[in-house]
């Protein structure tokens, strides 16, 4: 993963050829996230973590900022179930989502909960 990383920025600050990611990156990608999972304390979050709502969420009326957080429930909702008939056991932590599933981009604002329940992360936008 560390010789991809580095061929992967080489390629965007050096141009050339593009670094090909393949199924050994995959699995490896998949690996790193269970042992991170099984091993370390990590954030509730994917990225830079919790917090206020983003500066485009300014002008949004309640009603708006509700939308955004029941589309961002439903997303971690149906990721999670994704991951549960995939794998038989639900997700617990949202790296794992993210890690494991084709189309699931981690969310800043929820977090799965005990038994891979959908959860508004603690101090974030949807925190309400």
């Amino acid at each position: 993963m560390v010789v991809f990383g580095e061929s992967r920025l080489r390629w965007h600050f050096q141009g050339g050829e593009r670094p090909a990611w393949t199924a050994e990156h995959e699995a490896a990608e998949r690996s790193l996230a269970e042992w991170g999972v099984a091993n370390c304390e990590l954030p509730a979050v994917i990225g830079p973590g919790a917090g206020a709502a983003p500066p485009s969420w300014t002008d949004l009326s309640d009603d708006e900022i509700a939308d955004n957080c029941n589309w961002g429930r439903e997303q971690i909702v149906e990721a999670a179930a994704e991951y549960v008939d995939l794998f038989g056991a639900p997700a617990e932590h949202p790296i794992l989502l993210e890690s494991h599933l084709e189309l699931y981009f981690g969310s800043d604002f929820f977090t799965l909960g005990p038994g891979g329940d959908a959860i508004a992360a603690p101090g974030g936008a949807c925190d309400i």
